[in-house]
């Protein structure tokens, strides 16, 4: 397993352009590991772009090498800086580096006291866990800072312990690139993208960092902690901007430190802290926004004062409201039915959700799905490699997207119309949409002698999704983040608040699905079959 730390506090941010008007001054020389103490100038001024990818890429296995190399004396390849005219040294390559010795030198690998300011103490505890590793090997491996910058003043050293510190006294070598604010963007991105190549996902949140689409995104993925992408707005909408991010975070990522090995109680959006976090939470937001085709993104405008960000905001907290959460419009889907498999998180799953949930709102078919909605889930959990042929067929993320909402209107179709499970298959099957997926449906593959991470995984969802609670109005399984509690008989029937008529259901189910069938004078829908077959 890669235990990848993040750093992404050890360097601030910066807007190239506010940092400067005009051609920057060429810089000179390398850094002293001793400057990157955070009481020294120039680790204050040390910058990197505001649009620089999040510094988690290295795992500790990484630092701990570089560290190791540094005190031996080895080569250390240079640092690419430029420095503006407001005199702000930005790193343009070597970020990762730069923040792995600042990380040593000020006893902080992703938890420390420069974390916990720029996240305000919102650190996950694998981050937690993955820094307090890390340390531990640095001073077991190669030594903290404080120990080997102390050498000389020790007593009797020995000849190899004089070299090392004599070693860390020697700056990180660095180049200085000479130009304007554009010049260094450019130099980034060539430099990058020979490096470890930035995504088309990365790329484009850098061109369009300005647009109310990426500033939402990056708002909403951390919860608004970290650097304020939205600092130039005028307070009022960057509080407003950090209060719906939260409770937007909140539906996608709680809780934030699930283990799938453990609980099939996991974010619906995967993992907060993931690589594919941001692009899942920018996925979403052009979803909820209509966004969807390259000419609509290329045409969207920049958000100058906070207004579309808010907007944007709005319209995925008006999606997401129904995926998960206590708010009364939550319908507390099941994230391991809906949005996970055994071993990982499908994104395309979860945007395909996105859009099925806009289409019954716009169909006014909300109550519908509520009454069929314990099959269509049983038909889901029982045929859930239907995914994986359609991951597999047209790749993931958006590319699959379409295809899996297609496939939840034909079944929800299917049942609403009276069809059974084998006739909804077969219409699948013989769906040109999901040409080949006779052969998934007949194919088993064949186990070895040993337990797989799959098969493990496969046993954990079956069996924790067979005990888990269902709602007794709807009958599809009840997540605990979703629960609601409901009265058997109606406050305005004479019911009482007291335990034997409380009932636990969704949230949904409580408020929208029982008034509208006890008002309509519709009847609940009856106890699924399966339900009493799995009984006996």
């Amino acid at each position: 397993m890669v235990k990848r730390l993040n750093l992404d506090a050890m360097i601030k941010r910066e807007d190239l352009e506010i940092s400067t008007t005009g051609r920057g001054s060429i810089g000179s020389g390398g850094i002293p590991v001793s400057e990157l103490q955070t009481n020294r100038l120039h680790y204050g001024l040390l910058r990197k772009p505001s649009f620089q990818r999040v510094t988690n890429d290295w795992d500790i296995d990484n630092v701990v090498t570089l560290i190791k190399a540094f005190r031996n004396g080895s080569l250390i390849p240079a640092l690419i800086l430029w420095k503006s005219d407001a005199g702000y040294t930005f790193v343009i390559d070597g970020a990762h580096r730069l923040s792995a010795f600042i990380a040593w030198v000020n006893d902080d690998y992703g938890a420390g006291p420069i974390s916990r300011r720029f996240f305000e103490d919102k650190i996950p505890k694998q981050q937690k866990d993955y820094a307090d590793e890390c340390r531990q090997r640095v001073v077991s491996e190669v030594g903290s800072y404080a120990e080997i910058s102390t050498i000389l003043q020790q007593e009797n050293p020995t000849r190899e312990r004089i070299k090392w510190a004599s070693n860390i006294g020697k700056p990180l070598d660095a180049q200085w690139v000479e130009g304007d604010a554009d010049t260094a963007e450019d130099s980034f991105l060539a430099i990058n993208q020979r490096a470890v190549e930035i995504n088309e996902t990365e790329k484009y949140m850098i061109v369009s960092r300005r647009k109310p689409n990426v500033i939402a995104a990056r708002a909403l993925v951390r919860a608004a902690t970290g650097y304020e992408y939205w600092s130039k707005f005028e307070e009022a909408q960057r509080e407003e901007i950090k209060r719906k991010a939260k409770k937007i975070y909140d539906v996608m990522f709680e809780p934030e430190n699930a283990d799938l090995s453990r609980s099939i109680e996991m974010p619906i959006a995967g993992k907060p802290y993931s690589a594919e976090a941001l692009r899942i939470s920018l996925d979403l937001v052009n979803f909820a926004n209509d966004l969807r085709a390259k000419k609509a993104l290329d045409e969207l405008q920049n958000d100058e004062d906070g207004s579309k960000t808010i907007r944007f905001l709005d319209k995925v907290h008006g999606v997401v409201k129904y995926l998960s959460g206590d708010g009364k419009a939550s319908l507390g889907l099941h994230p391991s039915v809906y949005f996970w498999g055994a071993t990982k998180h499908h994104p395309s799953a979860f945007l395909a959700m996105v859009s099925f949930i806009q289409h019954l709102n716009s169909s006014g078919r909300m109550i519908d799905f509520c009454f069929h909605r314990a099959e269509f889930e049983e038909f889901l959990v029982a045929n859930d490699n239907i995914v994986k042929h359609i991951l597999g067929k047209y790749g993931g993320w958006t590319k699959s997207a379409p295809s899996v909402f297609e496939m939840y209107k034909l079944i929800f179709e299917g049942f609403r119309g009276g069809k059974a499970s084998s006739a909804i298959l077969a219409s699948l099957i013989a769906d040109h949409r999901f040409k080949g997926l006779s052969e998934v449906v007949e194919i088993e593959n064949s186990p070895g002698k040993r337990f797989t991470n799959d098969s493990r995984g496969a046993t954990r969802r079956r069996e924790l999704l067979r005990s888990a609670l269902r709602c007794p109005l709807c009958y599809a399984r009840l997540p605990i983040s979703a629960l609601s509690d409901d009265h058997v008989v109606r406050v305005q029937d004479g019911g009482r608040g007291d335990a034997d008529n409380d009932q636990l259901t969704h949230p949904f189910c409580n408020t929208g699905f029982k008034e509208y069938l006890v008002s309509s004078g519709r009847e609940f829908p009856p106890r699924p079959a399966f339900l009493a077959e799995a009984a006996e």
